[in-house]
Order: C-alpha cells, then structure tokens, then sequence
C-alpha cells in the first residue's frame, strides 16, 4: 500500500509516494524544533489553530498532520523550506 505525503514550498506542491513502512515525517525533529524556538505544545498548538490534544495526537503519531498544519507549522516555527522537507518528508 502506498501513502501520498505532500508539502508546499512558496511557489509549489510537490508529492511524493510512501511505501507502507517508511515513516513519513521525522516527529523528534520536528519536537526538537518546538523546544529549539522556545515554544511548547500548547503555544504552537494555539499558533496553528488546533487543540492542544489534538496536536499530542499528532506528534506522537496517532494522527496525521495535514498539508495546512504543516504549512502553518512551518511559519510558526519559522523553519526553512529544506528543514519542514527534512521533518515532514524523511
């Protein structure tokens, strides 16, 4: 079975197909970042427009996070385009 994972750049949505298996997004990375800009769950939950728990859900892989969250992450976050590719697409 294949996923398909997306992302958006600033001028483009690239897609990429996932075999069953391969993890799609690199969830410490992307922890690890939250803590690096001095947020929290919450703060980042509130700055991306969902529930606190939901976002738990997301981070430990319970959920998926959708193409708008990770878009909304990525500003919050204030990452690069090649750091959000490495976390949402590795």
């Amino acid at each position: 079975m294949y996923d398909k994972w997306c992302y958006i750049t600033d001028s483009r949505t690239t897609c990429d197909k996932l075999k069953e298996g391969e993890k799609g997004m690199q969830l410490n990375k992307l922890k690890a970042k939250i803590v690096e800009k001095g947020m929290n769950v919450e703060a980042l939950a509130d700055a991306i427009g969902i529930d606190r728990s939901s976002l738990y859900r997301k981070l430990n892989n319970f959920e998926k996070i959708t193409i708008g969250e990770a878009m909304k992450m990525k500003s919050a976050l204030d990452m690069t385009d090649a750091e959000a590719s490495d976390i949402f697409l590795s």
